[in-house]
């Protein structure tokens, strides 16, 4: 909710799996809220979804915009989806992906489970 915040570092884009926040506060930034997501078996049924959000990042990037993905404690469902995007686009495995993420983030936790569905239905083949 920090506006200023948001402009300072560019974010054009967000990705909210928190049920709590707030979504299409700033009409500038291009939401997409998952508020029903709350567990990995949750998110591992619903892996569709979890491709639609690396594809909102895709479309922010290669729109020159930035995406920020967040979630309650920043560290589950939020690093899911970076580490999801980074396996389709930077072509790393879940493990490679995560070393990169915790880098920055390092109390990283993705939900592997839900990264392994994703890899079987959409990277394998």
């Amino acid at each position: 909710m920090n506006h200023q915040s948001l402009q300072k570092n560019g974010i054009t884009h967000i990705i909210n799996w928190s049920s709590s926040a707030k979504c299409n506060s700033f009409i500038e930034i291009h939401y997409l809220c998952y508020k029903d997501i709350r567990s990995p078996t949750e998110m591992e049924r619903r892996v569709d979804d979890l491709d639609k959000a690396v594809e909102h990042i895709a479309l922010a990037r290669a729109a020159g915009g930035k995406a920020m993905s967040h979630c309650w404690y920043g560290k589950n469902r939020s690093v899911t989806l970076v580490v999801a995007y980074l396996m389709k686009y930077a072509k790393l495995s879940s493990e490679e992906a995560l070393t990169v993420v915790q880098k920055t983030r390092p109390q990283a936790e993705p939900y592997q489970n839900v990264l392994d569905a994703y890899r079987d239905r959409y990277l394998m083949g």
